[in-house]
């Protein structure tokens, strides 16, 4: 967890009225401070593979880069975790 933040979260999708597939994909990673959604945008091809690409991306990004990049353009040094 965020050194500075403790958070609950929940979550859930519904594949919907008019589809058989389930299109959007949900990545929590709370030990990253990482909560992702992508939705499948139903209606184009692939969307379940398409939102399965995007969380399964964000998930392999080795943990602690995306907090240095983000502090390198700081004004003020932020605290980075690397494990």
């Amino acid at each position: 967890m965020s050194e500075f933040h403790n958070y609950r979260y929940t979550a859930q999708t519904h594949v919907g009225l008019k589809r058989k597939v389930n299109e959007d994909t949900i990545l929590s990673l709370p030990d990253q401070d990482i909560w992702l959604v992508a939705d499948g945008m139903g209606g184009h091809q692939a969307g379940d593979f398409a939102s399965r690409a995007v969380a399964d991306s964000v998930a392999m990004i080795p943990q602690g880069l995306i907090r240095q990049r983000a502090c390198m353009h700081c004004a003020t040094p932020s605290p980075v975790r690397i494990k």
